[in-house]
């Protein structure tokens, strides 16, 4: 696969996610359901989207954010288990 590829993958993948993100009112878990499917169907493998998905969670816990108050790039910005 190359560098292109792998770019268009994760390009297609960032706006699969910011299109569900964008269209929620609040971030709920029905919105965590939406982007686990996303990322499951996507074929990063299971253990990977648990792991991002629980990431995400904290984040939204420990910022104690509701959609509203929170910018969609917040929810966006790249797991920190993908970036080690």
């Amino acid at each position: 696969m190359s560098l292109r590829e792998k770019k268009s993958f994760f390009g297609k993948l960032s706006e699969r996610l910011s299109d569900v993100i964008n269209a929620r009112s609040v971030v709920d878990e029905e919105l965590f359901d939406e982007l686990e499917e996303i990322l499951i169907t996507s074929d990063i493998g299971m253990d990977t989207t648990m792991r991002i998905i629980e990431e995400l969670r904290g984040r939204v816990k420990d910022a104690h954010i509701t959609w509203h108050q929170a910018p969609a790039g917040f929810l966006l910005q790249p797991p920190e288990i993908l970036l080690k």
